[in-house]
């Protein structure tokens, strides 16, 4: 559990030390301000993830297996459609709001608040599926994953940041989840409970569109 954190910190703090290496920390300060608009979305997905860890470790605890497919099921299709539904409803008022919390002093650049937001929605799939691992007492393969995704957003940040900027940050940490934590987590959570792929992704994905 110790080692999760981690693995975000190291995803998050090495592409902003590089950004401050290859540009200046003007840039730094605006892809964590940048962050922190998109994070609002993650925080009420922490809501119910947390509320839900309960269930889904005593629906595991009792053997439940059908019981724990539905409420996986369930908490990825919720979670989608809140993530969504955040992230999209905020985006007409980033523009308004982020000068005036900024003292005017930084801008919102279109590029790296789309490649945050798309990282965003992407997250509200596997950060269910990551919910349902920890709750099950699945934590080592969780902490592995995000740790190989940390080292690939770090290794890709060093080559798109000095090329493109500000931007390149948020593309590289958008990548490595691609590549890594979007679809492996989800893989091992299904095994888990012995569902079909296809369908979860299916159901998943119509949540978002209702979301957005």
């Amino acid at each position: 559990f110790m080692m999760i954190p981690i693995a975000d910190y190291l995803s998050n703090q090495f592409t902003l030390v590089w950004l401050q290496r290859s540009i200046n920390g003007g840039e730094v300060s605006r892809l964590a301000t940048h962050r922190t608009v998109v994070n609002f979305a993650m925080m009420a997905s922490g809501l119910l993830t947390t509320a839900a860890w309960p269930e889904l470790t005593s629906l595991y605890a009792r053997g439940e297996k059908e019981q724990l497919r539905k409420a996986h099921r369930s908490l990825a299709r919720t979670n989608m459609w809140l993530v969504g539904a955040i992230a999209i409803g905020m985006l007409p008022f980033i523009p308004l709001v982020y000068p005036s919390w900024t003292a005017g002093r930084l801008t919102v650049d279109p590029w790296t608040l789309a490649f945050l937001i798309t990282r965003m929605l992407v997250w509200g799939v596997w950060s269910a599926s990551m919910t349902m691992l920890l709750a099950i007492n699945k934590q080592r393969s969780v902490a592995g994953i995000l740790f190989a995704a940390a080292a690939l957003t770090s290794v890709l940040s060093i080559w798109l940041i000095p090329r493109i900027g500000m931007s390149g940050a948020a593309l590289a940490q958008l990548i490595g989840d691609l590549s890594i934590s979007a679809w492996l987590i989800p893989l091992l959570a299904i095994r888990e409970t012995t569902d079909r792929f296809s369908r979860f992704i299916l159901e998943t994905a119509l949540a978002l569109l209702k979301g957005l």
